[in-house]
């Protein structure tokens, strides 16, 4: 299985941008006015406290080094969106050959897959902060961790547990780049295609689960066995993630960061309701199509080259539209128990006043972090997340 390629895969989706830039101005629609990104050669000036002797790379580790790579390209670019001070520190560690297709630099991409993070981490962070103002401990789980330090980025206190999993080969590699963050963390190697890793994984708490870039990799039967079987092992929570559609992964062979590559995409998923769908209780908090995560429209000078000098064109396709999105899932209840997201119901920021784990979503913000903001389907209403503006 390609593990460690979903780590490059600059698609998917972080924010609603291309309608709501008032507010977002100062995030991902900042990157796009800054000058283009540090050239390669300057992220790597520091000299590194462990020497390529003892960290020479095969092709795969050298592949998940792409994700750090874009990562620091915003930490170091004048207005960073993630600003993750981690990644120049663990790219630092290792020789690593930063002219292969995959370490891109192309400013657009970046910046598409940077917001991304940067909303997977305000979902997990209001999560984060809605149980510690309830005094709720929680557990997270992060499936196909791979060298991501996301359990440093986000404020999570004593009361949560953490668990980050990945294939074996990932997981060696990990402890060797990145110390063991503090708190109640732990890591797991596993084999994705089977699901005996989560009896593991306590079930006494609300569980958040993440999984970027992860599907795509997987056989659509064993990917849908694995998410009926976190949600019946868990009790209640949140899960988020992100997708790509049918038209990447028909054309993958297009796409720059796959020159040359023997990897395919296995699994097309072209919406959120495809997720609702295996299992009842799994229900559409907010969905995120990848062209309001760059703030542009499908065909202008700012849509990442996904497919290179073939972008233009594959945008005609109607299926371009649905190429990749985020989505981020409640769980846990009967659908009969869960508040609706109509007018009467719903507090200002259009999520019912009762979140699927008990816990009040009463109040305009929690810990300074806005809630999301949706509208009756789900999706984003005109005003966005005030939390997307800031790099907490």
């Amino acid at each position: 299985m390609p593990t460690p390629a979903r780590h490059f895969f600059p698609s998917g989706s972080s924010g609603n941008l291309s309608h709501h830039r008032d507010s977002i101005h100062g995030s991902c629609a900042g990157l796009q006015q800054t000058p283009a990104m540090a050239p390669k050669d300057t992220l790597r000036r520091t000299q590194s406290t462990v020497t390529p002797a003892t960290m020479k790379l095969s092709e795969t580790e050298e592949v998940l080094f792409a994700r750090l790579f874009m990562q620091a390209q915003d930490a170091a670019s004048p207005v960073p969106i993630l600003g993750d001070s981690y990644a120049q520190q663990y790219i630092n560690k290792a020789n690593c050959n930063f002219n292969r297709n995959f370490f891109i630099t192309d400013p657009r991409t970046v910046k598409a897959f940077i917001c991304r993070n940067k909303l997977h981490d305000q979902w997990l962070q209001h999560f984060l902060d809605i149980h510690a103002l309830a005094q709720t401990p929680v557990t997270i789980v992060q499936i196909g961790c791979g060298l991501d330090s996301r359990n440093m980025r986000v404020n999570r206190g004593s009361s949560v547990r953490w668990v980050d999993v990945d294939t074996a080969e990932v997981i060696n590699f990990r402890r060797r780049i990145i110390p063991t963050p503090p708190g109640d963390y732990s890591i797991m190697s596993a084999d994705m295609t089977q699901t005996s890793w989560l009896d593991s994984i306590p079930t006494d708490r609300p569980t958040y689960i993440i999984a970027e870039e992860f599907w795509m990799w997987q056989k659509p039967a064993d990917g849908k066995k694995l998410i009926r079987t976190m949600v019946n092992h868990f009790p209640r929570g949140q899960f988020a993630t992100d997708m790509v559609g049918s038209i990447i992964k028909e054309l993958h062979w297009l796409m720059p960061i796959l020159k040359g590559s023997k990897l395919k995409f296995e699994w097309a998923i072209n919406a959120g309701r495809e997720f609702e769908v295996l299992d009842p209780r799994l229900k559409i908090v907010q969905e995120v199509r990848w062209y309001d995560l760059v703030g542009a429209a499908i065909r202008d000078p700012d849509t990442p080259d996904i497919f290179g000098r073939w972008t233009s064109l594959a945008s005609r396709i109607p299926g371009f539209r649905n190429c990749a999105q985020m989505v981020l899932l409640d769980y846990g209840v009967l659908p009969t128990s869960r508040s609706t997201m109509d007018s009467s119901t719903t507090g200002s920021s259009g999520l019912s006043d009762t979140s699927v784990t008990g816990v009040s979503y009463k109040g305009s913000s929690v810990s300074g972090h806005s809630r999301p903001t949706f509208n009756s389907q789900g999706r984003y209403s005109p005003v966005p997340p005030r939390s997307l503006t800031s790099n907490k």
